[in-house]
């Protein structure tokens, strides 16, 4: 085998361990919510992936996830959250403060929201990344300053909406890497589980967002 044969294959084999290395791996399919998990490239935290339907337009998620002040009734274990400043109708920054068992400390964030929808395809994208600096750290509190979501909703015919989330985070502090892993998906999914049930109400059932197009 020539030098030149010998580096294409070995860089072959390295791409091809590399995206099997960061491929989805399905962690469990639970009330019909499905719960991915793969490495990180650059943290030993897992990335974690759930799909997953609501019975809702694509105004109704949206409005649900612009109503912070309601973030409460069904984001797990949050404590406090409140809108930190609002930029127009899609973008805005938000702090939410989570209840963490004793003897952890809580913790809390500031996020960037961003929002938007493809005009061809319909589907609606948002996503959230820290924005730490906005306001000012406590010192009984831990702040999240890693932190990636991603919410991608794909309107259905029949009505519903197709919901993949994406996270990256690291919560921080003194708590063992594989304590997060062995727990990364139990918050989530009771969220979702949570979310779910809000978007059932009728002030999400019958909205429609001026800057939201439906299927």
């Amino acid at each position: 085998m020539t030098k030149l044969h010998f580096i294409l294959l070995y860089l072959s084999i390295s791409t091809f361990a590399t995206a099997q290395q960061y491929d989805w791996m399905l962690k469990r399919n639970s009330d019909n919510i499905q719960v991915y998990y793969r490495e990180s490239p650059d943290m030993d935290i897992y990335e974690l992936r759930m799909d997953y339907y609501v019975e809702t337009s694509l105004s109704g998620v949206v409005k649900l996830l612009d109503d912070v002040p309601n973030y409460k009734n069904w984001v797990y274990k949050l404590a406090e959250t409140s809108m930190v400043e609002r930029i127009n109708e899609t973008d805005f920054y938000y702090y939410n403060r989570m209840d963490f068992p004793w003897p952890l400390s809580d913790r809390d964030l500031v996020g960037y929201n961003k929002l938007w929808q493809e005009p061809d395809t319909k589907i609606v994208r948002a996503t959230v990344t820290s924005a730490h600096w906005k306001k000012q750290n406590l010192e009984d509190l831990v702040r999240v300053t890693t932190l990636e979501i991603s919410w991608n909703l794909y309107p259905q015919k029949d009505g519903r909406v197709k919901i993949e989330y994406f996270l990256k985070s690291d919560p921080a502090g003194n708590i063992p890497t594989w304590i997060v892993n062995m727990a990364l998906d139990q918050g989530p999914i009771e969220t979702i589980r949570n979310m779910q049930r809000e978007l059932k109400k009728a002030k999400y059932q019958n909205v429609h967002l001026s800057f939201i197009e439906e299927l």
